[in-house]
């Protein structure tokens, strides 16, 4: 079973043995919005032979190693898809997308463990270059400091080629979007960055005015997504031999304070196990606009819910009565038990 819930889609696949098959859905992205940016010229295909790989689900396929470049298109989930090499921290892979070349995030993608998988460069044409994998939500800033302005942002798990460092090793000059930027590199995580040459760079510069003193961090609130009871992220159905699997965020008291998915399911006992990265999560279980099961802590326990098969219900996961800021990414598995 597969959904996507940024597209609204669901698509159900049956396993060819009785093992149960994994089926991942991530949830809106919780970086923040970027101006659009102009889309770059097609990049020729290279001559490395492909490997051939299957999507897990629906995915962008990126100009660049990282979220905040140009979208080239969409590919659905357990399609087909080309690939011709990697970046050297094997968290992107590089695919041939309509005649051309794009990126895709490594994670959204099974490939036989035995196949070699050539490491290219971040651009075309170019040698592999030295780069960095984003460990948290982070500013790109103009200059090496937080007084210069921001230019854009980097999300966890992007990787960007780096040009130098500022003399303390603080900053490190990246290539971003076409542009040169400086992000804090306490943010990175780099491989000999003592290596890294370092370039002039104005780490004291004064500020006319200072624009975000500090430097951003991300995924510490949850964006919203505009999701119900009425309106929820999913509907899905619970099948024999199938575990359903999300992926998704919420914070409090600002961001998005919950997520809704529906759900029936063939059997009357259904399997919910959560692993989280946070505290303070709640789980509701609601039918017909009521509530029937609340969990006030779900995260790392098994939770069994006895439920008439073929009935249309509701999961709520939420924060509740949070004094401060509150933020908690999920992974949620549900499955019928016989």
């Amino acid at each position: 079973m597969m959904f996507c819930v940024s597209c609204g889609s669901v698509e159900v696949e049956s396993p060819p043995t009785s093992t149960p098959s994994y089926v991942t859905a991530t949830l809106p992205p919780t970086s923040a919005p970027l101006p659009t940016q102009t889309l770059p010229p097609p990049s020729p295909i290279p001559t490395n032979a492909p490997i051939q790989g299957t999507t897990t689900t629906q995915v962008n396929v990126r100009a660049e190693t990282n979220t905040a470049s140009e979208s080239l298109g969409v590919i659905s989930a357990f399609s087909l898809i080309q690939i011709i090499g990697k970046e050297s921290t094997g968290n992107w892979v590089q695919v041939i997308y309509e005649n051309s070349v794009g990126w895709v995030r490594a994670e959204f993608v099974q490939v036989d463990l035995s196949a070699e998988i050539k490491v290219v460069g971040l651009a075309s044409g170019l040698p592999v270059e030295r780069s960095a994998v984003v460990i948290s939500g982070i500013n790109v800033r103009s200059g090496a400091g937080t007084q210069f302005e921001s230019i854009g942002i980097l999300t966890q798990k992007d990787v960007v080629p780096i040009t130098g460092k500022s003399e303390s090793g603080a900053w490190v000059q990246i290539q971003f979007t076409g542009k040169t930027g400086w992000v804090a590199s306490e943010f990175l995580q780099i491989e000999n960055i003592e290596e890294v040459p370092v370039i002039g760079a104005v780490e004291n510069a004064p500020a006319s005015p200072a624009i975000n003193a500090t430097p951003l961090v991300l995924n510490t609130i949850a964006l919203q997504d505009n999701d119900s009871m009425q309106v929820p992220l999913a509907k899905i159905i619970l099948e024999e031999n199938k575990i359903l699997q999300i992926t998704g965020d919420v914070s409090s008291p600002p961001g998005d304070v919950e997520d809704w998915v529906e759900f029936s399911a063939i059997a009357s006992t259904v399997l919910i196990e959560m692993d989280c990265a946070g505290t303070n999560l709640q789980l509701e279980v609601w039918q017909a606009g009521n509530t029937i099961e609340n969990f006030s802590s779900p995260c790392k326990n098994k939770t069994f819910l006895n439920l008439l098969p073929n009935e249309s219900y509701t999961l709520r996961i939420y924060h509740l009565n949070a004094v401060e800021n509150s933020y908690t990414s999920y992974t949620l598995k549900m499955q019928i038990v016989r």
